[in-house]
């Protein structure tokens, strides 16, 4: 993985440490980078002219975001489901994907993690993820991959507390379990 010019995890990190250690690394070796590599520039430069993905479907057609949006047709499937990251992820994540011939069918609710986790953000409730679990779970082509995205600060649990790291890491262990274990 090289994530700017010619920085990547694996020159950095290691073969014994953890992997949030090479995460941290990664961040602070990519701090010490002042130009990106020729091939950077030039796919940045190309980014404006590059965008020839509707995103309107996201913007417009998502707003119903108790039922699952879906983009392509392909015979693989892959199920995008978040909070209001989702669909801000969507954007570069939908059209990679149909791309290599998937569908993409995404599950969004602002302010609902799809971690297994009370959080109080007025909007969140456990009956919306268990619907968004059993429709995934339940599907008759299986997802090749769930990609849960969320953000992960400034989260409060329903009895006021902050979220801690290791809150926000079980939770997240038992939403992957739920798919996991059904195949997907």
């Amino acid at each position: 993985l090289t994530l700017v010019g010619t920085l990547g995890l694996g020159t950095i990190a290691g073969a014994a440490t953890s992997p949030v250690t090479q995460q941290m690394n990664a961040v602070a070796q990519s701090l010490l980078i002042s130009t990106a590599s020729a091939g950077v520039q030039s796919s940045l430069s190309t980014l404006t002219s590059d965008n020839t993905w509707d995103k309107s479907p996201i913007l417009e057609g998502c707003k119903q975001y108790v039922v699952a949006c879906s983009f392509g047709t392909g015979s693989k499937v892959v199920v995008i489901y978040g909070d209001s990251h989702a669909p801000m992820w969507a954007a570069a994540i939908v059209p990679a994907l149909l791309a290599k011939g998937f569908r993409v069918d995404m599950y969004w609710m602002p302010g609902c993690p799809p971690s297994r986790i009370a959080v109080n953000t007025g909007t969140c409730t456990t009956a919306w993820r268990n619907m968004v679990e059993s429709k995934v779970t339940a599907a008759k082509v299986k997802p090749k991959a769930v990609i849960l995205i969320e953000r992960s600060t400034d989260l409060t649990l329903d009895n006021g507390e902050s979220v801690t790291a290791s809150q926000l890491q079980a939770s997240l262990t038992a939403s992957i379990k739920v798919f996991s274990s059904k195949g997907s």
